[in-house]
């Protein structure tokens, strides 16, 4: 009988490519007396038999180092990670949410009008994002409210929800103007400041990156300290609000006030809402702020980041075949990407790098001296030096870059 083999978790993560698992099958069989096996023609049936082998090989092997980092916090992924997060962790992945915001109807002089809420649908204009009507209020009685009428020249509340989970469905006020379906005729639409901050008002959110679970499992482990841990305090802020995606944990910020313990909060957008903090606060203060995991003399607040606006401007020198919106949009979109990523505070560094915002515009041009040609007029803020953020920011971009062909 065979001795079994036994493979360190290196071994199982980092499996052999297909050529080197189908060199290893020839050898052995070299090895068992086949010594002419590699000089067959491809279409010979022996070799179609290691092929085979070695597909099946090659298959136990991928199998098994997806088993292996599916087992591990730091290297799980997608569905994988969830599931190791809900059975060891107790964290159940954020599927993100849909915005809900209301719009206003106003007649104007074609009413009256008597329709289901769920009947009617806006959007941000031809191929805009689609938001639909929703019964989301209640009359006296608790029930929900369906039905709503439109007087002649008046106007009436009707909440809607967009139509795919994400923040991107966070709009600008003022810009569902348009009727999607169940168009009422001399009546027109919009969403007016603060018609997503009421009480059924909700903010989009994204569903949870994977990097993000990876850091609530982290910290998941400090929650089982007797007393109050920097971790503790990140975990329980980030567990009470699917917009919390960064957290700063500060002491001694007031030496008059040294039982103060600072939570300072951030989403991907940069500084949070008041809901939010509360949130995060009410989490926290039960336990924390005379509780029973520190003394009575220590208080945990938790507060918003403040955002540092950053222009980025200026014209890329690109080549004419990549003089396109497209293009454009990638290149706002890989520095929106590196915004996000900001620890509240700036990290190690402490400030935005100039050049490294320029080295991210010019990414999309790999290793060669096409694509982008020059980006010696970018600035950010209107210079060309590196931006300090204090303790308790975070950069928030702004970007007014255009390109130039050449």
């Amino acid at each position: 009988m065979a001795t079994p083999v036994v493979f360190s978790i290196q071994q199982l993560l980092n499996p052999p490519s297909y050529d080197a698992v189908k060199s290893d099958v020839l050898t052995r069989l070299e090895q068992a007396g086949f010594s002419s096996i590699r000089s067959l023609s491809p279409e010979a049936g022996p070799i179609a038999f290691v092929e085979t082998e070695s597909q099946t090989l090659n298959s136990v092997n991928q199998s098994a180092a997806f088993i292996t980092a599916s087992g591990l916090n730091d290297l799980a992924e997608g569905d994988a990670l969830a599931e190791l997060s809900n059975q060891v962790y107790q964290n159940t992945k954020r599927d993100g949410t849909r915005a809900r915001l209301y719009v206003t109807l106003t007649d104007t002089g074609q009413g009256p009008y008597t329709f289901d809420v769920t009947t009617v649908g806006f959007s941000t204009g031809i191929g805009g994002k689609v938001f639909n009507g929703v019964a989301a209020e209640t009359d006296s009685f608790g029930a929900l409210v369906t039905t709503k009428t439109l007087a002649k020249n008046g106007t009436v509340k009707v909440y809607v929800d967009a139509e795919q989970l994400g923040a991107a469905y966070n709009v600008a006020a003022n810009t569902l103007q348009t009727f999607y379906r169940g168009v009422l005729g001399g009546v027109t639409v919009t969403n007016p400041v603060g018609s997503q901050s009421d009480s059924l008002g909700i903010v989009g959110t994204d569903p949870e990156t994977d990097s993000n679970l990876q850091q609530r499992n982290r910290k998941q482990w400090e929650t089982l300290s007797a007393g109050a841990t920097q971790g503790m305090y990140e975990k329980l802020a980030r567990d009470s609000d699917p917009q919390i995606t960064r957290v700063a944990v500060k002491t001694n910020l007031d030496l008059t006030d040294p039982g103060l313990v600072t939570v300072l909060l951030a989403s991907d957008a940069g500084a949070v809402g008041g809901s939010v903090v509360a949130n995060a606060q009410n989490a926290i203060a039960p336990l924390f702020t005379g509780g029973s995991r520190i003394p009575e003399t220590a208080r945990a607040v938790a507060v918003s980041a403040a955002n540092l606006a950053v222009a980025v401007a200026g014209t890329v020198i690109v080549d004419s075949a990549y003089n396109t919106q497209a293009f454009l949009d990638q290149i706002n979109a890989d520095l929106a990407s590196y915004f996000k990523s900001f620890f509240i505070g700036g990290g190690k560094l402490g400030r935005v790098p100039y050049e490294r915002i320029v080295g991210i515009i010019s990414y999309r041009a790999g290793l060669t001296n096409s694509v982008v040609l020059d980006t010696t007029g970018v600035t950010i803020n209107g210079a060309s030096v590196d931006l300090a953020l204090l303790y308790n920011q975070v950069p928030v971009l702004s970007s007014g870059l255009t390109l130039q062909p050449l």
